[in-house]
């Protein structure tokens, strides 16, 4: 019985630091996305401001 719950205890914490290694890729992909939306916001409003100063009226 005991050497189940050993078993048993074990396969739960192989499982916890297989979740936690996901959840570390998933964090640095979701970071790197973060940045790339901030980049390409900041490159449309950009945009937006010499369409502005061109005078096209697209905004």
């Amino acid at each position: 019985m005991l050497s189940l719950l050993l078993i048993t205890n074990y396969n739960a914490i192989a499982k916890l630091k297989e979740e936690k290694h996901k959840l570390e890729i998933m964090e640095k992909l979701y970071n790197e996305l973060e940045k790339q939306i901030q980049i390409r916001e900041a490159e449309l409003e950009l945009l937006r401001k010499l369409m502005q100063e061109k005078g096209t009226g697209v905004y």
